[in-house]
């Protein structure tokens, strides 16, 4: 199981990008599932729009609707959470994607997030104080 965040999932989606072969085999090598946060699918869909275009977009969008990947929902709880843990790294000055990371991460008892934000990931911790394995640079 693997926890996506934007950086990642981009990565493996564009083929073009430095780290593709990277992220692309960190999600082949992984029994699964890939659990999406509806805000990384947000960031994601945004920069394939903006960066890509309209077909990369779609395409991601299709999966998600196949369900390649496990969307997971949020209430309003876990929205709290999240606000809570903006605000305790505020000095990092993560948004609600990361935080919703660090919250499903919780959720589905992983460390291992596929992600090239190390700045962010590297420092934060889950509530037990356990590090991140970052994939694919921990591979």
């Amino acid at each position: 199981m693997i926890i996506a965040d934007t950086s990642g999932l981009y990565a493996a989606l564009v083929d073009t990008e430095v780290h593709h072969r990277g992220a692309r085999a960190a999600l082949e090598d992984d029994p699964g599932p890939i659990v999406l946060s509806p805000f990384v699918l947000c960031e994601l869909d945004y920069l394939l729009s903006t960066r890509t275009g309209l077909e990369a977009e779609l395409g991601l969008l299709a999966d998600v609707a196949a369900e390649a990947y496990d969307l997971a929902a949020f209430d309003s709880r876990e929205v709290a959470g999240a606000r809570a843990l903006m605000e305790r790294y505020s000095n990092l000055g993560i948004g609600l994607a990361d935080a919703s990371v660090v919250l499903l991460a919780e959720r589905y008892e992983t460390e291992r997030l596929l992600t090239l934000d190390e700045r962010h990931f590297r420092a934060l911790r889950t509530s037990t104080g356990a590090h991140f394995t970052l994939l694919p640079a921990d591979s």
